[in-house]
C-alpha cells in the first residue's frame, strides 16, 4: 500500500508520460483513472477513483 502523496506522484507521472493525444480529453482521464485505481493502492477517505480523477483533471490536455 502506497502513501497517498506517492500514489499521486506516480499516477500523474504515468499520465504525463502518455502522448498528448492520449491524454487530451476527460473521457481518457476517466478511463485511465479506472485502470490506475487497480494498479496504485493507497489509503484515503472516500473512493480512490475520485481522488485519481481529480489529480488527472488538472493535467487534461496540457503539455506538462
Amino acid at each position: 500500500m502506497m502513501l497517498k502523496d506517492d500514489a499521486r506522484d506516480a499516477v500523474v507521472r504515468e499520465w504525463l508520460a502518455l502522448p498528448r493525444a492520449s491524454r487530451a480529453t476527460e473521457h481518457q482521464a476517466f478511463l485511465f483513472a479506472i485502470a490506475a485505481k487497480e494498479r496504485f493502492r493507497f489509503r484515503c477517505s472516500g473512493d480512490p477513483y475520485q481522488h485519481i480523477k481529480g489529480w488527472l483533471m488538472e493535467h487534461v490536455g496540457r503539455d506538462c
